[in-house]
């Protein structure tokens, strides 16, 4: 049996444990941030200064064999050039987004929605008369400000299997300014369906909130 000197000495014990336990979590949670702060640099709020996206919907046919290629201009609305890190296509969940082949930077382009690709050494190229031209890797390029030359990003992409149908909505961009850094999510509605436009655009429209007559 305790006596009372024992029940003092346990319950001082145990405070002094509880508040080493509060002061040690409070520790690792101050050195996580700190980390977090050195590894990726402050969090940007909101979209920053890129916008990556179109407003409207596109759509079109496309051979199930050949890949596709969309291209969207890098608009730097802010000061300091930006620098890519990733970029992710999300669809609505009803129909597959597209998977990205590969990436690129474009000279300035007059490209329609969905472009055939071909391949070549400095990277692939898009038919149908666009006139950009491959400029090199996507991810860890400065993109400058509205000042700088125009930029194009290029994302090529695998054709949906035959009698199927592909759909995006919004593309994501992790990059920064700096060492801040940044997710932007930007609308970009378009379908593709292997053969079949009126099904893209029935697709399309309804992902844009557009009812098709």
């Amino acid at each position: 049996m305790n006596t009372p000197s024992q029940d003092l000495i346990d319950v001082s014990l145990r405070a002094r444990w509880r508040h080493h336990q509060r002061l040690l979590i409070a520790i690792i949670a101050a050195v996580l941030v700190i980390g977090a702060f050195l590894e990726w640099g402050p969090i940007g709020l909101g979209n920053g200064p890129l916008r990556m996206g179109m407003t409207g919907d596109g759509f079109g046919a496309v051979s199930s064999r050949r890949p596709v290629a969309i291209v969207t201009p890098l608009d730097n609305l802010g000061g300091s050039a930006l620098v890519i890190d990733g970029v992710q296509i999300l669809g609505n969940g009803i129909y597959p987004a597209p998977r990205v082949r590969a990436t690129e930077v474009m000279s300035n382009a007059n490209c329609g929605y969905l472009s055939p690709v071909r391949t070549t050494a400095a990277g692939f190229v898009l038919g149908d008369d666009c006139s950009g031209r491959p400029l090199g890797p996507l991810y860890g390029r400065a993109v400058g400000n509205a000042n700088s030359t125009n930029l194009f990003a290029a994302f090529e992409l695998r054709p949906p299997p035959p009698g199927a149908c592909w759909l995006m909505t919004r593309i994501v961009t992790r990059y920064r300014v700096g060492i801040r850094h940044y997710v932007a999510s930007d609308p970009y509605v378009l379908a593709a369906c292997a053969g079949a436009a009126k099904k893209a655009e029935t697709i399309a429209d309804a992902a844009a909130g557009i009812e098709s007559p």
